[in-house]
């Protein structure tokens, strides 16, 4: 159990309490600004933070600060219950949904929607809003009567069809952007920069890719993008429409050997296609791999972190290769004011087809990859604030490839208390910049509500290694939370981020 307390997002349970308390103070000339990070479509409306009881978390309302809506996560099921419960208390905010199924709802051309058939999402997408996260929800999966390349669900529908898809998408817009469902933010299809010979056809990636083309199948994408687009917004002005999450596979800048990183020219492939107007951010997904003969992690494919014992890596999570690249492209072609989100990171450990929890992966509060995966998560956050993401989802609650949260038990693992205590200190904590001037240390700079600086620092090459502070340091935690002694003004940094508060 955990000893240190956090600083949770509001339930439901309360959010009534604090109407009424804000609106009386409010009476008597009092106001409360709350604004985003950066993004005017990432709605902040009703989440209101709060520190410890009533009296810690009045003072913190009423004043201006930054809200840090990055926190997502993905469930492979939503129901009340005991893990909803524990994902509601971390004080999350975004909630991945795959994935709403064309082909589920129109199964007959012409046939009319069948909603029906999508009942256990709809309930997902209630029970998400219901516990005051903001769903970003994938749409995918091609009718047979619309495929380009018959029998491949995941794949593109035939161009003379992408009317036909814009009309499913007014109708889902229409239908799920207001109550009860109250969704936002739509994904168009999950991981299309994959060719359709690398997945099966009825999974849940999915394949616009074409190995064959030089774009590798964007173009196609972009021009679906240019039709349903404009239709979806002449639905809804404000819902946000996505670039489906983007595997980006491998850096096509600096290919790794034997690849040649084709699929992450799709993104250039959408915007040649003169694209850039038809969507409003970019999904992408981002993860890192643990290597136990060095206690290590990183991504080989995009020459991230430190997957070997290389003496020059840095262990620093992909999302910010990724993040940087996507800006790249974008500003290549002068598509501005995007907003990018991370909607699927992790550490993984472990085959597709390994049983979980086996050694090196070993599940238990002390084994080694357990404590690694807890140090990522608190890396992850802080690096896509400083990215400017929009949303940073981990993947998923309960693992895949080790990566889970929870316990099969249903009890907290290492890295849930990381997200728990990463969530409490940067939730209303105002983002400053990199902390610089200290050769081998990576770090953040944030300021907290009560005028402290907040700094996040972890060895770039693993540590460890010794940093000089400029002052004797408040207070310091470790990656999930717990106090670390104060010594002077040094402190000893390895992978493991520490929370520094500084007068």
């Amino acid at each position: 159990m955990k000893s240190h307390q956090t600083i949770r997002l509001l339930s439901g349970r309360r959010i009534m309490i604090i109407i009424v308390l804000i609106a009386g103070l409010s009476f008597f000339g009092r106001s409360v600004k709350v604004q985003a990070v950066r993004s005017n479509n990432a709605p902040v409306g009703g989440d209101l933070p709060v520190v410890g009881e009533l009296l810690e978390y009045l003072p913190v309302i009423f004043s201006d600060f930054n809200v840090p809506a990055v926190f997502g996560v993905e469930m492979s099921t939503i129901t009340p219950g005991q893990v909803l419960t524990m994902i509601e208390e971390l004080g999350n905010y975004w909630m991945r949904n795959n994935a709403l199924l064309w082909s589920a709802v129109e199964p007959i051309d012409n046939g009319g929607y069948q909603w029906g058939n999508v009942a256990a999402l709809e309930a997902e997408l209630i029970a998400t809003s219901q516990a005051g996260m903001h769903t970003i929800l994938i749409v995918r999966s091609t009718p047979s009567w619309a495929q380009l390349i018959p029998g491949i669900l995941c794949g593109p529908m035939k161009q003379a069809y992408f009317d036909d898809f814009g009309d499913f998408l007014v109708a889902a817009v229409n239908r799920y952007s207001a109550p009860p469902f109250n969704v936002n933010h739509f994904e168009i299809w999950n991981e299309p920069d994959v060719d359709p010979t690398k997945v099966p056809p009825n999974q849940i990636f999915g394949c616009w890719g074409d190995k064959n083309d030089p774009l590798y199948g964007g173009g196609y994408y972009g021009s679906m993008l240019k039709v349903v687009y404009p239709m979806m917004k002449s639905a809804n002005p404000s819902i946000t429409v996505l670039v489906g999450g983007l595997l980006l596979d491998c850096d096509p800048r600096n290919p790794p050997a034997g690849k040649t990183c084709a699929p992450s020219i799709f993104l250039e492939g959408i915007l040649t296609a003169g694209a850039k107007n038809s969507f409003d951010g970019v999904s992408f997904h981002a993860y890192d791999f643990y290597n136990p003969e060095f206690d290590t992690f990183g991504n080989p494919n995009w020459h991230s972190g430190k997957y070997e014992n290389e003496p020059n890596g840095s262990m620093r999570p992909v999302l910010i290769k990724k993040a940087e690249f996507i800006n790249e492209v974008l500003a290549a072609f002068n598509a501005t004011g995007k907003i990018l989100m991370n909607t699927e990171s992790g550490l993984l450990c472990g085959g597709n087809d390994d049983p979980p929890g086996q050694s090196p992966c070993d599940a238990e509060d002390t084994s080694p990859f357990e404590i690694m995966k807890a140090a990522y998560l608190a890396q992850s956050f802080p690096a896509a604030i400083g990215q400017h993401l929009d949303a940073n989802l981990w993947f998923t609650v309960t693992g895949w490839r080790n990566s889970g949260l929870i316990y099969t038990d249903k009890t907290p693992r290492p890295a849930y208390h990381a997200f728990d205590f990463s969530e409490s200190m940067l939730r209303t904590a105002d983002y400053k910049g990199l902390v610089q001037g200290y050769p081998g240390v990576t770090g953040y700079r944030f300021q907290r509500t009560n005028g402290n600086d907040l700094w996040l620092v972890w060895a770039w090459g693993g540590g460890p290694l010794v940093m000089n502070l400029p002052a004797v340091p408040l207070a310091i935690w470790d990656a999930t939370g717990d106090p670390v002694a104060v010594n002077g003004t040094t402190v000893t940094l390895t992978v493991e981020p520490f929370y520094v508060e500084m007068p």
